[in-house]
């Protein structure tokens, strides 16, 4: 998918200004309503509130007609429906998953669209620069307790430095016992606590993300398959560690899921501050030959210089199934996990 940076935003807002020529007397001008990000921020007043249709919605209208809706969870583009001028300031909106809608076009001037949708007035925005680069994902979690594999469910919300302490949230349902308090592993990133634990029920999940960044609430939705991998045991993936002078070449073996993209990632952290790694690789595919970690190495972090030599820290290989679509190398594969298997192991570097 196309990350939606602000320079997008701003030469969107400087090229295409408003949507009509004159706004004393408002005509839409489709030409300039098309090739924008639209958002809408639903939310209604409940952080909690599991049910409601009070999520962030994002668009772009195509000019081959079609709707574009843009994910937040994974940061994904998918085609959500089509639209057609059928009157002076009036759009037919063709939704894949609801019914079709007509929308009086009321403004489209500076940075807001004005739209009755037949059930109310909204407000499009094509400058919410708050959000930074807000994304969130769930994943099932498969991890080593001595040699028995379990499994929990995992959720990241991360790309947004503003996010207030106390405030971001995982929502299940709308009771109590279905809100995951996150707490913060990085400078943007939040994740579950394991104190809370979800367990496996081989059950589909949609999970609802809820946060707070500045003075503004955001909701948006994360649907999560049952798919998983299968119980395997540590001598299955057989990682080993060899060193030789200033490298290490960590060995494991391939893991094959059918119909399944499976990538690979290592991580060195201190194991006091899981949150704050010294090094991150890409994801990767199977090394057959192995991976060499050095102070050299490259990856998404390296901060091996750091490390004290008479310590010891975590290496972490995480085995990544990535949702259906997603191959290893895209750029937000990393946000769009749908299964890992942990496993741990000590090391001096």
């Amino acid at each position: 998918m196309k990350k939606l940076s602000m320079l997008s935003l701003i030469v969107g807002g400087v090229l295409l200004g408003g949507c009509s020529d004159d706004d004393k007397d408002f005509v839409l001008n489709t030409e300039r309503l098309s090739g924008v990000d639209w958002y809408y921020n639903g939310y209604k007043g409940d952080q909690f509130s599991y049910a409601s249709p009070d999520v962030l919605e994002v668009m772009r209208f195509e000019n081959n007609k079609q709707i574009i809706g843009i994910e937040f969870s994974g940061r994904r583009d998918s085609v959500a429906g089509s639209w057609e001028e059928i009157g002076v300031n009036t759009l037919r909106m063709d939704w894949n998953f609801k019914t079709a809608e007509t929308w009086t076009v009321m403004d489209c001037s500076g940075k807001a669209l004005k739209v009755n949708n037949g059930w109310g007035d909204r407000e499009y925005r094509n400058d919410l620069s708050y959000l930074e680069n807000l994304t969130g994902d769930a994943f099932w979690v498969n991890e080593f307790d001595s040699d028995v594999l379990k499994t929990r469910l995992g959720v990241r919300l991360e790309g947004n430095k503003s996010i207030r302490e106390g405030y971001a949230y995982a929502l299940l349902s709308d009771e109590t016992s279905g809100r995951i308090k996150l707490q913060r592993l990085g400078s943007s990133t939040w994740g579950e606590n394991t104190q809370q634990n979800v367990g496996y029920d081989k059950k589909a999940k949609r999970v609802r993300f809820s946060c707070r960044i500045g003075g503004n609430y955001v909701k948006f939705d994360e649907y999560l398959s049952a798919d998983n991998f299968p119980v395997v045991n540590k001598n299955e993936i057989g990682m080993t560690m060899a060193k030789t002078e200033n490298i290490w070449t960590i060995a494991w073996k391939d893991i094959q899921v059918d119909d399944k993209e499976i990538c690979y990632r290592l991580e060195v952290y201190d194991e006091k501050e899981e949150g704050n790694p010294y090094y991150v690789s890409q994801l990767i595919a199977y090394p057959k030959n192995g991976f060499e970690l050095s102070r050299n190495s490259a990856g998404v972090i390296n901060r091996l210089n750091d490390l004290n030599p008479d310590k010891k820290y975590k290496l972490r290989l995480t085995v990544a199934m990535l949702e259906d679509g997603i191959a290893f190398n895209n750029t937000y594969a990393p946000n769009n996990l749908q299964a890992v298997i942990y496993v741990t192991d000590d090391i001096w570097l």
